[in-house]
C-alpha cells in the first residue's frame, strides 16, 4: 500500500535529520497522509488530544513547522491561519 510506504519514508526523513521517532510523530504524519488535504493545526491538535491527552498545541505546531522545513509537509496560510498537508511528492504525486 502506497500510504504506508509514504509514512515510512517520512519517518526515515525525520531520522536522517536527527529527530527521534515517537508514536505521536507517527500519528501526526499518518493523520495528514490520510486526510489528503490542508489541515489546520487546531484540527490536528483536537485529533491528537483524543489519543494523547495533554499534548500541547505548541508541541504540535512546532512539529508541524519542523516537518514542513524537512519537506514532509506543505504549509499554506488560508484566512489568516496556517494549514498543513502531507507533501504530494511523498504520495508519489506531483502538483
Amino acid at each position: 500500500m502506497k500510504k504506508t510506504t509514504s509514512i515510512e519514508q517520512a519517518l526515515q526523513i525525520l531520522k536522517e535529520h536527527g529527530l527521534k521517532y515517537t508514536k505521536e510523530r507517527e500519528a501526526m504524519i499518518t493523520y495528514l497522509a490520510e486526510c489528503n488535504r490542508y489541515v489546520p493545526a487546531r484540527e490536528l491538535h483536537e485529533f491528537m488530544n483524543e489519543k494523547y491527552p495533554g499534548l500541547s498545541y505548541d508541541t504540535i505546531y512546532r512539529n508541524l513547522h519542523d516537518f514542513s522545513e524537512l519537506g514532509i509537509f506543505e504549509e499554506t496560510e488560508l484566512n489568516g491561519e496556517m494549514k498543513f498537508r502531507f507533501h504530494c511528492s511523498l504520495h508519489g504525486l506531483d502538483h
